[in-house]
């Protein structure tokens, strides 16, 4: 049989997890400004990549007329 001090108490886990969360706030994600940033520049870039795109489609698309004269 196991002995009493091999068992795991309650306070052993709460313990460990409280080591657990202090180590992973350590670590902090990504901060309001760079998330606002990053989705600016990707909307930015959106936008640019639809401007571009329409207007290559419509240099292939549009009709060019040339009128000439006779005298």
């Amino acid at each position: 049989m196991p002995d009493k001090e091999s068992l795991i108490s309650r306070q052993d886990i709460e313990k460990k997890f409280t080591e657990l969360k202090e180590e992973t706030d350590e670590f902090s994600g990504p901060t309001v400004l760079s998330r606002r940033i990053f989705a600016v520049g990707g909307a930015i870039l959106a936008l640019l990549m639809v401007y571009y795109a329409g207007k290559r489609r419509g240099e292939r698309t549009k009709t060019f007329v040339e009128v000439i004269r006779a005298e």
